[in-house]
């Protein structure tokens, strides 16, 4: 009855993500050079035609900060008023929101030498193709992808197994605390500098 309604505005998964993407980029606020960060959606029924959606493109490295976070945070925000018509609903379709992603990195708006890095936040098992082989397209381009999965068993198995392959860290993340703390310790992460 409720699969094809508007998340709950509080009480939903999806309003749990948006905080901890709200934490993931207050966090990422405090680096020196914040990240540039784009949006992917997917789902077996977010689109006419079941794939991704580039909900917010990866902006030019020249953007203010505060542009980049608030284009984020209006898309969440879009995503979850949607009518039911083109919301995230449905089977999950993981190869195809990794490979919109993956895209994104192919973008002008690209440094030529940015650390690339993909966050891939799941609550189900994958349908359609596996995306283990989207992510050897990833580790191919060099780019890492950290994984958050909202369930444990075979989900968090698949989680481990791209995370481990392209250099990212896999969370399991059954409740908000968990939630939270991976979005935090991801955006932590990504103001490490090596130097040799």
């Amino acid at each position: 009855e409720h699969y094809y309604a508007k998340p709950h505005p509080t009480e939903s998964r999806w309003a749990r993500l948006t905080n901890a993407i709200g934490l993931f980029l207050d966090e990422a606020a405090k680096t020196v050079d914040p990240p540039t960060v784009g949006l992917v959606t997917w789902s077996s029924h977010h689109a006419d035609d079941g794939t991704a959606t580039v909900d917010y493109p990866l902006p030019p490295s020249e953007i203010a900060w505060s542009d980049n976070r608030d284009a984020i945070q209006q898309a969440l925000l879009t995503r979850a008023a949607d009518d039911g018509t083109d919301g995230v609903f449905g089977g999950t379709h993981m190869a195809d929101g990794m490979r919109s992603g993956l895209a994104e990195f192919q973008s002008e708006n690209i440094r030529p030498f940015a650390n690339k890095v993909m966050i891939l936040l799941t609550d189900g098992v994958y349908q359609g193709e596996d995306p283990y082989q989207a992510a050897i397209e990833a580790q191919e381009a060099g780019i890492t992808i950290h994984c958050v999965s909202l369930l444990d068993g075979s989900t968090f198995a698949k989680a481990q197994e791209i995370a481990s392959l392209t250099g990212g860290d896999a969370y399991m993340a059954t409740n908000d605390q968990e939630l939270r703390d991976a979005f935090i310790r991801i955006a932590r992460s990504l103001n490490l500098v090596l130097t040799k």
